[in-house]
């Protein structure tokens, strides 16, 4: 998965070069493999690129956005999955939307620039 994130990227900065000014890849650590670090490290050479990874999983993150959760991530990724599966309707993906604003730093708690 995080292959797939990090060639995408690779494309699109080829393709659009310096037309933006710069590039931001997030994607899931549990996706991400060793054996992508060339990848990623190619990547994050660029002067106009940031590298950002959840810590551990993004779907805890995901989780705040619909209720009170524990920064401590006890828990393995899938429990928190499956929890988030719970919420995953029209209806509640529109009230986190709305409510992305009130999760103030809990953001800087998972991505990890790196």
């Amino acid at each position: 998965m995080a292959k797939r994130v990090l060639e995408e990227a690779k494309r699109l900065i080829a393709k659009h070069g310096d037309g933006y000014l710069g590039y931001i890849i997030l994607f899931d650590k549990d996706t991400y493999f060793p054996q992508d670090s060339n990848l990623k490290n190619s990547l994050q050479s660029k002067n106009n690129v940031e590298i950002y990874m959840s810590e551990p999983c993004i779907e805890h993150w995901l989780l705040a956005h619909f209720q009170s959760i524990n920064l401590s991530q006890e828990n393995k990724c899938k429990f928190y999955e499956k929890q988030l599966k719970k919420y995953i309707n029209q209806e509640n993906v529109e009230h986190a939307i709305n409510c992305y604003p009130d999760i103030g730093e809990i953001p800087k708690a998972y991505f990890v620039n790196g």
